[in-house]
């Protein structure tokens, strides 16, 4: 007969036993879930593009986690720019794909689009990933205003304006019509094949200071 000694023994190694495979089974779940990563990383820099020109990334996320990675909503920040999930459910070890869109607008600074991808995965619920870049204006002109604050005399005051194109693929700048809405102002325009300057004129004896 087995004693009751050696029922004690098993019934508490069996006991110990279950323990432990509850706990084993509490810390896989609570560790299975998914994990995004990002092999390429989450900025890409377009470099320099002209104003009105488009760009187009796909951004790659692989996961890495023990379960099915989601992607529950896809946002950009502006009207400029668009995006679209091409896979919402990435099994483990696969990799999926996230195209962002760009129409560049004349920016004074560099540009940042930010897309927010939406997750399943508990540490990267709200994933940004970024475009950067220069934008080069069509048209620049420098200065940006011009002001008049000399006093009255008999000879004109003048300021000049220099524009010029920026365009990646450079075309003559023509200046087709130059009109102003005040009589005391007389503009001209003088051409070269690098831009043109508008020389703007306040005439003799006008009152100043605008």
């Amino acid at each position: 007969m087995i004693s009751k000694s050696v029922l004690l023994k098993v019934s508490l190694v069996a006991v110990t036993v279950a323990a432990t495979a509850s706990m084993l089974w509490f810390v896989v779940q609570m560790y299975a879930v998914p994990r995004v990563s990002l092999p390429g990383g989450a900025q890409f820099d377009f470099g320099t593009i002209d104003e009105g020109g488009d760009i187009r990334h796909v951004f790659t996320l692989k996961n890495t986690g023990l379960k099915t990675l989601r992607i529950l909503d896809v946002r950009t920040g502006c009207g400029c720019s668009k995006a679209v999930a091409k896979h919402t459910e990435i099994a483990r070890g696969d990799s999926g794909e996230i195209e962002v869109a760009y129409h560049a607008r004349p920016v004074r600074f560099r540009e940042f689009i930010t897309c927010y991808v939406l997750t399943n995965d508990p540490r990267w619920q709200v994933l940004q990933l970024v475009l950067t870049g220069e934008v080069r204006f069509r048209i620049f002109w420098f200065p940006q205003s011009v002001s008049f604050y000399e006093k009255a005399g008999d000879t004109a005051a003048t300021r000049e304006v220099r524009f010029s194109s920026r365009m990646t693929a450079r075309s003559p700048l023509e200046v087709e019509i130059l009109s102003t809405d005040s009589r005391l102002l007389q503009p001209r325009v003088t051409s070269d094949p690098e831009g043109a300057t508008v020389t703007i004129s306040l005439l003799p004896g006008c009152e100043r200071g605008s």
